[in-house]
């Protein structure tokens, strides 16, 4: 398996998009047909896709395109949760995550 942390994956997206690549036994991808799919699945461009109902499935699509909050690429904030989650919810999550395998690579 492939671990994959979403603030890594957000800083370096092509290295990580290969790691995982490497991970499911694919070769090297084609360069062209590789940074076209790099492109496509960058945060700004999956938000415009939604935004314009670019999707057919449903749940891919925003529950009320009016509310940003129904949107399913909402802002691709890394540490975003800290502006839903209250303080103590917020320690608590901290408390869990210690908790955790190191080689999970969580430091709270």
């Amino acid at each position: 398996f492939a671990l994959l942390h979403y603030e890594v994956l957000r800083k370096e997206p092509e290295a990580n998009f290969r790691h995982v690549l490497a991970a499911l036994g694919e070769a090297e991808p084609e360069p062209t047909a590789f940074a076209h799919a790099l492109a496509f699945s960058d945060f700004k461009n999956m938000h415009k896709l939604e935004a314009a109902g670019a999707f057919t499935s449903k749940i891919l699509q925003a529950a009320d395109v009016a509310d940003a909050e129904s949107f399913k690429v909402r802002r691709g904030k890394v540490g975003g949760f800290g502006d839903y989650l209250s303080p103590e919810d917020q320690t608590y999550a901290a408390e869990e995550m210690r908790a955790l395998d190191p080689r999970f690579g969580y430091v709270a």
